[in-house]
C-alpha cells in the first residue's frame, strides 16, 4: 500500500478490498489522527438497484459539549440523501456503537427528513431537545458526492 502525507498527521491512499464474495475492488483510505475513512473509489448509484440496508433506530443523548457528536453531509438540494459524515470520538454517537459514518437519516424524531434540504434536517436536529432518536440506513452505495470535502455542519 502506498501511502502519501496530506499533512503531517493525516495520510491518504489506494488500496484493493476483498470482501470474500465478490472481485476486489479499489478503495481510498484517508487515516487521520482520530479516524480511518475507507471509501469506495468511481461508485455510482444505479437505478433499481437497492439504495438502502435494513432500517434501524437509534436514540442519542446530547452532551453539554459536542451536542449528539456527529456531522452530516448531502440533502434534497444534491439529490441524495442527508447521511453522517463523522462521528466525533468519546461523544455520544460514538459511544452508542449504533451510528456509523454511511448511515443516512431517514427520521429525527418520527420526523421524515428523507426528502429534507441539509439546512432544514440541521434545524430539526438542533430542535430535537435533548435526547433523539433517528431512524437510519446505511447507504449500501455512497454516491461520489459523498466523498468530497465538503462543508460540513456539526450537530
Amino acid at each position: 500500500m502506498d501511502f502519501r502525507t496530506a499533512c503531517e498527521e493525516t495520510k491518504t491512499g489506494i488500496c484493493l478490498l476483498q470482501d470474500g464474495n465478490q472481485e476486489p475492488f479499489k478503495v481510498r483510505l484517508h487515516l487521520a489522527k482520530d479516524i480511518l475513512m475507507i471509501q469506495e473509489q468511481d461508485v455510482i448509484c444505479v437505478s433499481g438497484e437497492p439504495f438502502y440496508s435494513g432500517e434501524r433506530t437509534v436514540t442519542i443523548r446530547r452532551q453539554t459539549v459536542g451536542g449528539f457528536g456527529l456531522s452530516i453531509k448531502g440533502g434534497a438540494e444534491h439529490n441524495i440523501p442527508v447521511v453522517v459524515s463523522k462521528i466525533s470520538k468519546e461523544q455520544r454517537a460514538e459511544l452508542s456503537g449504533l451510528l456509523f459514518i454511511g448511515d443516512a437519516i431517514l427520521q429525527i424524531n418520527g420526523i421524515n427528513v428523507r426528502k429534507c434540504r441539509h439546512e432544514e434536517v440541521v434545524q430539526v436536529l438542533r430542535n430535537a431537545g435533548e435526547e433523539v432518536t433517528l431512524t437510519v440506513s446505511f447507504l449500501k452505495r455512497a454516491p461520489a458526492f459523498l466523498k468530497l470535502p465538503l462543508n460540513e455542519d456539526c450537530a
